[in-house]
């Protein structure tokens, strides 16, 4: 009898939560949580499902994301054309690539940005609300624990919508006592995809980890894996070839996975950011997300970016750029012509044209997010 009315009480309280709680306060609570999170530890795996032109391709990735006060960082993201690590204790960092068994070390632990805010979308959970409905309570299984979850179902304005993408529906279970997401599913569809069909993609996120107290220690040590080669941050982000910065942009005419060719000339008037990669290139696949980011963020007020791939095959460059669902236009630079006029010697390297078509930034290896928006607010965008 008491075990009963102890579930009984334990309802009652979830369903007082529930009426204490608007679909908008629990995301400006949970928006909030994650801006003020200073130790955590997330891991979970997402599915992606694309449709396109009849077809369907499905991805499974494993992520881990974790942090300490003391500022240690962990980042492990692990997918068939993702692999990464990030690992730092706040006084030495690591990044691995596995795909080609070799890590970096340098010191300090500043360098956060290097590895990818895997729950930065949920800091803007309340940003750009267009409706918000509060579903249910559900619980949910979360490793030993079985946790009562908010069931919010969003949708977006227009304004926040990724470029090319006409309806988006977002669900979220929420935790009802720390306000962080247990889950995350994800309806969209695109009018035009990069093969010229319209694609929906569903993603769905589940969280085998959901932590907020301190994570141990040993998460923020990095252990080479036996076979695994340190190199210098010059082979492992690139660098070397000389600086376009202050030059004309050399022109030219490619092919893009739409079917239509792109020539720089035509590019006239806007600011142009160019981008060569390849896929498999792990600091490219760090990279590719945020400047999708900034695509959808800028692309209507002047910002061309040019995903430039270097030297693989149409069917290699679309089955990636599919996968992820990156709006941005791809260009394919299939014997290496246009790199070359670019001095582009690894990849990625990144370059910012301006309206006259002048270079004015020129960045070799992987760069953090902050890099580029320093650059493009110099140029009038996010100001």
């Amino acid at each position: 009898m008491r075990i009963v009315l102890r579930m009984l009480v334990g309802m009652m309280a979830v369903a007082g939560s529930v009426r204490a709680q608007t679909a908008g306060e629990i995301l400006e609570r949970t928006a909030a949580r994650y801006l003020a999170l200073e130790q955590y530890h997330f891991a979970g795996t997402t599915t992606v499902q694309m449709q396109a032109g009849g077809r369907t391709e499905t991805m499974d990735l494993r992520m881990q994301v974790a942090r300490s006060p003391a500022g240690g960082m962990r980042v492990e993201v692990d997918g068939p054309t993702m692999q990464m690590t990030y690992v730092t204790d706040g006084r030495t960092s690591w990044m691995y690539q596995p795909a080609q068994r070799r890590y970096v070390r340098r010191p300090g632990g500043a360098s956060r940005q290097e590895a990818p805010d895997l729950l930065q979308s949920y800091t803007r959970l309340a940003s750009g609300v267009e409706d918000a409905a509060l579903l249910r309570v559900d619980t949910l299984r979360v490793g030993a624990e079985t946790v009562p979850a908010y069931v919010v179902a969003v949708t977006y304005s227009p304004q926040r919508l990724p470029a090319g993408t006409d309806s988006l529906r977002t669900t979220l279970w929420i935790d009802t006592a720390r306000f962080v997401v247990l889950r995350e599913e994800r309806q969209e569809h695109q009018a035009t995809s990069p093969t010229g069909e319209p694609m929906t993609v569903a993603q769905t996120t589940v969280y085998t980890t959901a932590s907020t107290e301190a994570p141990p220690d040993s998460l923020f040590v990095f252990r080479p894996p036996d076979g695994a080669t340190e190199v210098s941050p010059q082979v492992f982000f690139g660098g070397g070839p000389p600086d376009l910065s202050g030059r004309p942009a050399p022109g030219f005419r490619l092919p893009s996975l739409s079917g239509h060719p792109v020539a720089l000339s035509d590019l006239k008037g806007q600011v142009v950011l160019i981008n060569f990669w390849a896929t498999w290139c792990g600091p490219c696949q760090v990279e590719m997300p945020v400047l999708e980011q900034l695509h959808r963020e800028f692309g209507d007020d002047g910002l061309v970016i040019l995903a430039i791939n270097l030297m693989e095959p149409f069917d290699e460059a679309r089955a990636y750029v599919l996968r992820f669902g990156y709006t941005f236009p791809v260009l394919l630079d299939i014997d290496g012509a246009v790199a070359q006029r670019y001095r582009v010697e690894s990849v990625p390297t990144s370059l910012l044209i301006d309206r006259e078509g002048t270079v004015v930034r020129h960045l070799v290896g992987m760069h953090p997010e902050a890099d580029f928006r320093r650059a493009l607010q110099a140029l009038g965008f996010g100001e």
